[in-house]
């Protein structure tokens, strides 16, 4: 009998990085005069200063359409010539999180996707994966509500993968 040792074949051809684009940013207490402008939340959530972190209850949510957490499609695809983003959150809970776009001509949001997300412990969830930007123009930008009670969103971001290939 003929016993054959198998060994896997690994590539090391490509290497492959994450690479953070923009965070989600939440207000420290020094900023709460001026929360809007990282974030807007309905009755049912509220925002602790001390662990910086955004608490749900059912029916709360979290808008991220404001000017340190809208995504600037088109700054990005001029600059870096980016193709497909993916956006990562810390969350806690049920959700609903929307992704919608809204550009300079329009009054409107319009959705991109929506995705329904379940995690027992404050885990980061990759919610979007592989998102064609060069179909928008404008602003990007993440809607969270609360579909459950004791909800928490923590932070985010958006982010490229990297694909380069080994020069030996």
């Amino acid at each position: 009998m003929l016993d054959v040792l198998a060994q896997p074949i690994v590539d090391n051809q490509y290497t492959t990085a994450t690479i953070t684009l923009q965070n989600i940013i939440l207000p420290s207490d020094i900023y709460s005069s001026v929360e809007k402008l990282f974030v807007r939340l309905n009755y049912n959530s509220v925002l602790n200063y001390e662990q910086n972190i955004v608490e749900l209850k059912k029916g709360g949510s979290i808008r991220f359409n404001t000017y340190f957490n809208a995504f600037s499609v088109q700054k990005w695809k001029n600059y870096i010539n980016i193709k497909h983003i993916n956006i990562r959150l810390y969350l806690k809970g049920v959700f609903q999180v929307k992704l919608l776009t809204i550009d300079n001509l329009s009054t409107s949001a319009r959705l991109v996707n929506q995705k329904f997300i379940n995690v027992n412990t404050l885990s980061e969830v990759t919610v979007f994966d592989n998102i064609n930007i060069n179909l928008y123009k404008g602003l990007l930008y993440l809607e969270i509500k609360a579909i459950g009670n004791n909800c928490l969103f923590k932070d985010g971001y958006f982010y490229i993968i990297n694909i380069r290939q080994n020069l030996d």
